[in-house]
This record gives C-alpha cells, structure tokens and sequence, in this order.
C-alpha cells in the first residue's frame, strides 16, 4: 500500500541502538533538516502527547495544514 498510495514512513526514535534502521533524533529535527517540503505531505501523527503537541505546532507555524493525529 506504501507504494501505491505514494506513502514516505519515516520512524523516529530519540534513542536507539547502533546499526537502527530508525532516524534518530526528535521528529521536528527531521522536519528542521530541510530535506522534506513540508507543503507537499499530510501528516499522521502518533506518539506521546508532548511530542504529537510539538510536531502539531511546528507545522501549524510552517503553514501545513493537513495534520492528523
């Protein structure tokens, strides 16, 4: 479904083990990075509540109106 939906899965973990297949780090330092234009994906969000809360606003201050949680 990922390719037929054109879907980018992007794990973030703060903390993971040497040799994850996850990013490390925190997801508003993915979406600082600027690798991704932001305009050009929704967003589903799931997680503890501060860091959906903290994504949610950094979006919401960059524009991006299509977030779900």
């Amino acid at each position: 479904y990922e390719d037929f939906f054109n879907i980018d899965k992007i794990i973030v973990v703060e903390n993971t083990k040497e040799n994850s297949p996850y990013v490390k780090g925190r997801v508003t330092d993915i979406l600082q990075s600027g690798k991704y234009d932001l305009q050009k994906y929704d967003y589903y969000l799931c997680g503890h509540p501060n860091m959906t809360q903290s994504v949610i606003k950094y979006l919401r201050n960059s524009g991006v109106e299509s977030i779900y949680w």
